[in-house]
């Protein structure tokens, strides 16, 4: 039997139509990496006059997972997809753009968020692994002159071990976000992101939202892991490095005020057809408290 050589350790995924029923995960990951750890409770008990415990029995079991990547325009939508939901998706040329497609992702902030959940297959012909009811729970993204990086992560249902990959995962586009197509732009309203200028001199950009689910871990006979999952209290912070000159001492006023400023972070890349380019943007709501 060969070795199971870490190097070609593949990530593919499919998105589930039921959270929890394992589906073919076609679309093959080359963009990011998933790296999944089996995590357990085991109830453990000592007898009288044993030193060391007689019984562990297994009470529940998962999987916890770590996101990290090179954001691409075509994969990013799966982590996006899994944190706030189905996006909204249109075409903005369908004439003479027709493979072009816009996905706006919101999030009521009031409501459940319908979260997309994925059954993940990792290994090699050696050998595989998959676990079902993938959850994101945390993803971020990192900015800087140097580059653009993901993170994130998931939890998952009990990992089913020796399994054989899905034959031909369909493989998206590889064309990478980059640094230097990005514009940061700060206004007093979303309105006024289109015509705010650009800011200058913005060193660093870094989103993040954690803690978004939990799981529910209901009794049920025969489940050992979780059976479904609710929204938490998140937490989404962004953190701006600038320059102290007038833009980024100008926010001194509404860490005083308590006011509401709106962000803008913006890469725009090659063009796809006619007038439409390749976008990766996000607008935030945000008070200043630091």
């Amino acid at each position: 039997m060969a070795d199971r050589a870490s190097i070609f350790q593949t990530v593919q995924l499919g998105v589930e139509a039921t959270s929890g029923t394992s589906v073919a995960a076609n679309k093959l990951l080359q963009s990011m990496a998933i790296e999944p750890g089996i995590k357990s409770n085991v109830d453990t008990f000592k007898a009288t006059g044993s030193k060391y415990a007689t019984v562990a029995a297994l009470n529940m079991e998962w999987v916890e997972a770590k996101l990290s990547g090179q954001p691409v325009f075509d994969e990013v939508i799966y982590p996006l997809a899994g944190i706030f939901g189905a996006p909204t998706t249109t075409q903005p040329d369908a004439v003479n753009a027709p493979n072009a497609y816009k996905h706006v992702f919101s999030e009521a902030t009031r409501a459940a968020t319908a979260a997309k959940t994925f059954t993940v297959e990792q290994g090699s012909a050696e050998r595989a692994h998959k676990f079902t009811y993938g959850l994101m729970t945390a993803l971020g993204f990192k900015l800087s002159k140097k580059e653009f990086k993901l993170d994130g992560k998931m939890m998952g249902q009990a990992l089913v071990d020796g399994i054989t990959l899905t034959a031909s995962p369909a493989a998206l586009p590889l064309i990478p976000v980059l640094p230097s197509q990005f514009d940061v732009k700060v206004a007093d309203s979303q309105a006024g992101l289109a015509a705010a200028p650009v800011l200058d001199r913005v060193l660093s950009a870094e989103w993040e939202v954690d803690d978004k689910f939990g799981r529910v871990d209901n009794i049920k006979r025969g489940q050992t892991s979780y059976g479904a999952h609710v929204d938490t209290d998140p937490k989404m912070t962004e953190k701006l490095k600038l320059a102290a000159d007038s833009a980024g001492m100008g926010l001194l006023t509404q860490l005083r005020s308590g006011a509401t400023k709106f962000l803008r972070v913006e890469a725009v890349g090659d063009t796809i057809a006619a007038t439409v380019k390749y976008t990766f943007a996000y607008d935030i709501a945000l008070k200043v408290v630091d």
